[in-house]
């Protein structure tokens, strides 16, 4: 089965700055698309996974692109989002977790781990 990777960014100095790397070390399998993490222009269920490294913590609204991210990654698929915020206190859920959770139709896992699986 083809892999294909879609490189989203809400800069296109960013994305320009991408086509370029990709094109330079000759990968056939990237697309490098200008959207806003809010309001993605993807269907529901579209990818198995869908990552964010600290790009969903610079959103206005971070719950709702969260969700977004939520909404296009199949259900059997993996969500993983990476911030700079403080992990809760021992036996305390985030919060944010928890509003993301209440607006997505996906649950959140209770405890993070960046164990493999």
């Amino acid at each position: 089965m083809a892999r294909e990777v879609l490189a989203i960014d809400f800069s296109s100095a960013m994305c320009g700055a991408l086509r370029e790397r990709v094109a330079a070390n000759g990968v056939a399998n990237v697309t490098v698309r200008e959207m806003d993490a809010q309001e993605l222009d993807l269907p529901d269920d579209h990818v198995d996974v869908a990552l964010s490294s600290f790009g969903a913590m610079i959103c206005p609204d971070r719950t709702r692109a969260i969700a977004e991210m939520a909404r296009f990654t199949r259900s059997s698929g993996r969500l993983a989002v990476s911030c700079w915020q403080a992990p809760p206190a021992p036996g305390r859920r985030s919060s944010r977790r928890t509003r993301c959770s209440a607006r997505c139709s996906k649950s959140f896992p209770s405890r993070w781990s960046n164990a493999s699986r």
